[in-house]
């Protein structure tokens, strides 16, 4: 009798191993084709979804890969100019990865072409758009360029061109925005006055900024940090409101809940200006963009 119960529970272990490493080793993708995902630590990039397949490559932890698709556990992707596959168990979402700030990741001000090497003469490799989070991997020792990872990329930008570097400024009067940093340069629209612009670097006195939608050159002289009023007597502050401070990494959405669509991502120890809260969600304004964080992210500046 004992000997059956004996064998009973070495059949029960045995069973119990193979339901825990099966759904180790097929664990579920999550990444869609056409998305992007980033190394969690160094992984294998094979010829085939195998383990037994050629090894093509090893990424490195914190590089992005493009995804081109999934199936089996595995994530069939791209990385640095080479295509193959890897074990979905190492690979997470960006987001993901900012949120638990397992990399450095910012976000893009404004979009942006990544070159091949740290000149604005080198060979570009893509445009990052506005509002793309990208893992940043170093900065060179000028200061000026920093070395990203995107859609398994890996290239450099200016600096000045994140959410975190760049300056909200208002235009003391109508004034002309140019295609280049002198009068000379053709006049691409013209920003009210009290018009709302954001920043990204400055050249010879004059700020390359956005303004719906465009991007030109405005006189700094132009510009100022608060914005005056139609009568042209006073300044207010930028935003009104409660200043506070995150807590972490959290992101911007349209609406008060995780149901609302994504629409940046704030990082830890931002300053943002609470203007209402609702079920737990506080409305706020950040580097000239409103939108909806939760609470439990936020603390008193």
């Amino acid at each position: 009798m004992k000997k059956v119960k004996g064998r009973m529970l070495l059949i029960l272990a045995a069973c119990l191993v193979m339901l825990v490493t099966g759904a180790v080793s097929v664990s579920a993708a999550t990444l869609k084709a056409g998305s992007e995902g980033v190394t969690t630590t160094g992984v294998n990039m094979r010829s085939k979804a195998s383990k037994s397949a050629s090894r093509l490559t090893t990424i490195p932890r914190g590089y992005t890969v493009y995804i081109k698709g999934a199936a089996g556990g595995w994530y069939h992707v791209y990385y640095n100019g080479k295509t193959g596959y890897c074990s979905s168990n190492y690979v997470k979402d960006i987001i993901t990865v900012a949120k638990n700030k397992w990399m450095t990741t910012r976000v893009m001000a404004a979009s942006i072409r990544m070159r091949k090497s740290a000149s604005s003469n080198a060979k570009v490799l893509l445009t990052i758009k506005s509002g793309k989070r990208v893992v940043i991997l170093g900065k060179t020792s000028s200061g000026r360029w920093y070395k990203v990872s995107s859609y398994g990329r890996i290239g450099y930008i200016e600096a000045g061109y994140f959410t975190t570097d760049a300056k909200t400024l208002y235009a003391k009067s109508g004034v002309n925005m140019r295609k280049g940093p002198a009068t000379s340069y053709k006049r691409i629209l013209t920003v009210p006055k009290g018009g709302k612009v954001i920043c990204y670097k400055k050249v010879n006195g004059w700020w390359q900024c956005k303004y719906n939608g465009r991007i030109g050159y405005i006189s700094g002289s132009y510009l100022s940090a608060g914005r005056t009023s139609s009568s042209g007597s006073a300044s207010t502050t930028v935003s009104s409101g409660t200043k506070k401070k995150t807590t972490a990494g959290v992101a911007l959405r349209s609406g008060p809940g995780r149901k609302y669509s994504y629409l940046d991502g704030i990082d830890k120890n931002e300053y943002v200006q609470v203007l209402k809260t609702q079920n737990g969600w506080s409305y706020i304004s950040y580097n000239g963009e409103k939108g909806w964080v939760s609470s439990s992210y936020l603390k008193k500046a």
